[in-house]
C-alpha cells in the first residue's frame, strides 16, 4: 500500500491471488473518471472475467450523510467498532502473507445496499495457509 499527499493521485487498486485479480478502477473518486463512474473487475486465474460492474457515487457524502442520519434519529451506524477491526485485521492478514509468501483463499463477496441503486463491494478473507 501506497499513500502520501505527495504523491500523484491514485484512483484505483487491485488484489492479485492465486485465483484471480480484482480491480477497483475509479474507486476514490468516480466523479473524476472520464464517464464519473467506478468499475470493480473480478477476472479468475485465466484472465476472463467473471464480474464487471460500474457505479456512480459518492463515497465520503454517503458516509458524511449516514453518520448525520445516525446522529439526527439516535440511529446505530452500519458498521461497529467490530466490523472496523475485522477489517484491520485482514488488511494485517494481507501483509503477512506479503512477506512469508502465504496465500489467502476462499473469497466471499458481500453486497452491501448503499441507496437504491448502487453497492458497495467488500471482500473477507478466511483461511491463510
Amino acid at each position: 500500500m501506497t499513500a502520501s499527499v505527495e504523491l500523484p493521485f491514485i484512483n484505483r487498486y487491485e488484489v492479485i491471488g492465486p485465483k484471480g485479480t480484482i480491480l477497483v478502477d475509479s474507486s476514490f473518486r468516480p466523479d473524476v473518471s472520464p464517464d464519473h463512474f467506478g468499475k470493480v473487475i473480478i477476472k479468475d486465474h485465466n484472465n476472463q472475467t467473471v464480474l464487471y460492474e460500474a457505479y456512480e457515487d459518492d463515497q465520503y457524502l454517503n458516509q458524511v450523510e449516514h453518520l448525520h442520519d445516525c446522529i439526527l434519529n439516535g440511529w446505530q451506524p452500519r458498521y461497529s467498532i467490530e466490523d472496523s477491526l475485522q477489517v484491520v485485521h485482514y488488511i494485517e492478514k494481507g501483509y503477512e502473507s506479503l512477506h512469508n509468501a502465504s496465500v489467502s483463499q476462499d473469497l466471499i463477496y458481500i453486497y452491501i445496499p448503499l441507496n437504491n441503486s448502487t453497492h458497495l463491494h467488500s471482500i473477507k478473507r478466511h483461511h491463510n495457509r
